[in-house]
């Protein structure tokens, strides 16, 4: 009888074994974006390569795990792989620097290969080994194979599952990475742990017991989150959809997504410290008097706050429900709460019925630019969204004015409106933010306001420089993009890359 009891309890602990390392994998996959993307942005080419490294490592260990457990299918053997994936999932926190400073300066596109692969590919590799000896482990007959797999299979699955939902809908923003991450090691080691005493008895106590206490020291060590000693840092938090930190410089405040500059306020004055606000702002002299604007695309709320200040009713569109509470709490936004929506853009574009004075886009994310609010089915809702005589501006991110990306933009936008504007205060062959104008006026781009710049404060200097270096875009030099059709993605990798090694 008492035998009996143990066979299930080792049966079903394999199970729940299988279970753990099901959802350290999709957790893996999942982190490894927050990981690595303060270095090289969450883009497209970051999701490739981790995908690329997820399924490469487990093909690998399918086929290696199916070989060794023929050669020797002992529950020893088993939980030593999770027990070394544990331990190098764990490990991931302290060797991520130094393993992509290595690969620095080998391109964009190897050196986020290369750093999944050296970071992921081990842990996911044993973690897809033990789908083999599980199944060996609990065959009994032949004619139970097809059952056995399918079980396995199945209860992996579920693990993942659970663990796909936990990690991007609760622990990421409330556990953070570093901890979540060297958590889910943990957990592996565990397990493992318990699994070798459970098979082996006794025998594998002391030993099991010593490992584990090394490691959850090393785990009580393990810092909260990355940079959270960097100088000047006074807030730091994992979103849904990226890394956000506020650091103070100076008299300035800064706001940094993924490791990229995405606002900054002079604290004693409240005015912007990233110049290419500056020319978004000007559009206000295009009106004798404050109207309606819209903003998409919050950051701390620098621009926003101006507007509102200057009498301007806005609207505020932002994707991630973080950063509205940073902007308030750190950059002073004083936006009542019944104009900030938090919604994706162009979702928000589609189900107003609002209509604007002046609509700003400033959509640059961590990584890239959204593809889907840069095409012209979304243009054509702003053009719908604008009053008569209304202006849209957009901020492009661009290596130089000869990019395709800042022809592709402004050449979509032509068939939609009549007069268009560039202001930027970079030279022509610069990594430089262009401000693109859109409008249907009558009158073009003619000032209602002259400008009250003062040429020698930070804001005059480069207003006056922006608005001495304006030109009009050349007709149809671009691509026009749309949601069928769209590389912008590609095109802005160079960019971003560009922009992260500028930045870090």
């Amino acid at each position: 009888m008492q035998g009996s009891v143990i066979h299930h309890l080792r049966a079903n602990y394999l199970l729940f074994q299988i279970f753990v390392a099901g959802g350290a994998v999709l957790l893996v996959e999942i982190v490894g974006t927050r990981i690595l993307g303060p270095f090289y942005g969450v883009s497209l080419y970051l999701w490739s390569a981790l995908i690329t490294v997820a399924l490469l490592a487990l093909s690998i260990g399918y086929a290696l795990g199916g070989w060794y457990a023929d050669r020797n299918s002992s529950p020893n053997r088993f939980f030593s792989l999770i027990l070394v994936a544990g331990i190098w999932i764990l490990l991931i926190p302290w060797i991520r620097d130094p393993i992509v400073n290595l690969v620095t300066g080998m391109g964009l596109r190897t050196a986020v290969l290369l750093s999944a692969l050296a970071l992921f590919a081990v842990p996911l590799g044993l973690l897809a080994m033990v789908g083999p000896f599980a199944i060996r482990l609990r065959v009994q007959e032949l004619s139970d194979i097809g059952r056995t797999a399918g079980l396995v299979s199945c209860i992996s699955t579920l693990g993942g599952v659970l663990s796909a939902i936990l990690t991007g809908y609760y622990l990421i923003p409330q556990v953070g990475v570093a901890r979540l991450t060297a958590a889910t090691g943990l957990i592996l080691v565990i397990t493992s742990a318990i699994g070798l005493v459970l098979f082996r008895g006794m025998k594998a106590l002391a030993s099991t017991i010593t490992l584990c206490i090394l490691v959850l020291t090393l785990y009580v060590f393990t810092p909260i989150e990355y940079d959270v000693n960097e100088p000047g840092v006074v807030h730091i938090q994992q979103t849904q959809y990226t890394e956000v930190k506020v650091k103070d410089i100076d008299k300035g405040r800064y706001l940094y997504i993924d490791n990229a500059t995405h606002s900054g306020m002079n604290l004693e004055n409240g005015e912007t410290l990233l110049p290419y606000l500056i020319p978004m702002s000007m559009t206000r002299l295009y009106f004798e008097k404050p109207g309606r604007a819209l903003m998409i695309g919050l950051g701390g709320g620098v621009l926003a706050t101006e507007f509102h200040h200057a009498g301007w009713h806005i609207d505020v569109v932002e994707i991630d429900s973080v950063l509205p509470e940073i902007a308030k709490q750190y950059f002073s936004l004083p936006i009542p709460d019944e104009q900030i929506f938090i919604e994706d853009g162009r979702a928000f574009l589609t189900r107003t019925n609002n209509t604007y004075d002046i609509i700003l886009f400033d959509v640059y994310g961590s990584g890239d630019m959204p593809f889907h609010l840069v095409t012209q089915e979304v243009f054509a809702l702003v053009k719908e969204r604008l009053h008569e005589g209304g202006i849209f501006a957009i901020n492009i991110l661009t290596l130089n004015r000869d990019h395709p990306i800042f022809h592709s933009i402004a050449s979509t936008l032509q068939p939609l409106f009549k007069h268009q504007l560039a202001l930027s205060f970079a030279e022509q062959n610069e990594l430089q933010n262009i401000i693109l104008f859109s409008s249907n006026r009558s009158e073009a781009f003619e000032l209602k306001k002259q400008p009250a710049w003062r040429y020698y404060t930070y804001v005059g200097n480069y207003a006056s420089r922006a608005w001495k270096n304006r030109w009009i875009p050349p007709k149809g030099k671009g691509q026009i993009l749309t949601d069928d059709l769209n590389p912008v993605d590609i095109w802005s990798e160079e960019i971003n890359y560009s922009w992260h090694t500028k930045n870090i």
